[in-house]
């Protein structure tokens, strides 16, 4: 997934946020896998341009196409921050959503199973989001219920007191020419706040 470093928060004395291309591992580079893992262990996100191919792509966004035309699918928006503007509902794992992410997890598997540490992950969820121009942004958060680590936190677990989720987000739009002037709405992330390390994760670590 693309991503673009945020603004760093005020205090605490920590460092500026790396720039993209510290969070960017060459997928066609030997040893991507074992990098890409490294990367999520030290700032909690990771972004692999050009790991999917155009096929992988073109069937999720056919995925996509029928769930945004099938009346059953579940609607997110009510969830939605700052709903105005977006299309949020879930992707059916039935026919081409289930070969879709199929592919991608496949795909994704050798970073997978070794930041989850494990062979057999359970899908907690999947989904995809339209924003049209004109939506309003939205704040830092974490997709993550409750658990947002840039408002003052209390004691966190350590990384190995608590299970390991990993989200993933495919681009299927061109975000990459996005500018503050001209924002076409690229993910912006925090590096740190994700981090699977509790206790370096929290707000004066980041």
């Amino acid at each position: 997934p693309a991503s673009r470093p945020a603004v760093p928060l005020g205090g605490g004395g920590h460092s500026a946020p790396p720039c993209l291309a510290v969070l960017t591992v060459d997928v066609a580079a030997r040893g991507w896998e074992m990098e890409a893992a490294a990367c999520l262990e030290r700032h909690g996100v990771v972004s692999l341009p050009a790991l999917l191919s155009a096929q992988q792509l073109a069937e999720i966004a056919e995925a996509v196409a029928l769930a945004d035309t099938d009346p059953a699918t579940a609607d997110f928006v009510r969830l939605t921050r700052n709903a105005e503007g977006r299309v949020h509902k879930a992707l059916p794992l039935g026919g081409n959503g289930r070969e879709a992410l199929s592919a991608v997890t496949a795909t994704l598997w050798p970073v997978m199973r070794r930041v989850l540490q494990t062979a057999r992950p359970p899908l907690v969820g999947a989904g995809w989001m339209r924003i049209s121009p004109g939506a309003e942004r939205q704040s830092l958060h974490k997709d993550v219920r409750g658990y947002d680590r840039h408002p003052a936190t209390g004691e966190l677990a350590a990384c190995y007191d608590v299970p390991r989720a990993l989200s993933v987000q495919v681009q299927l739009s061109d975000t990459a020419g996005a500018t503050l002037d001209a924002p076409v709405g690229a993910l912006e992330v925090l590096p740190g706040s994700h981090r699977p390390d509790g206790r370096h994760g929290g707000r004066g670590a980041v």
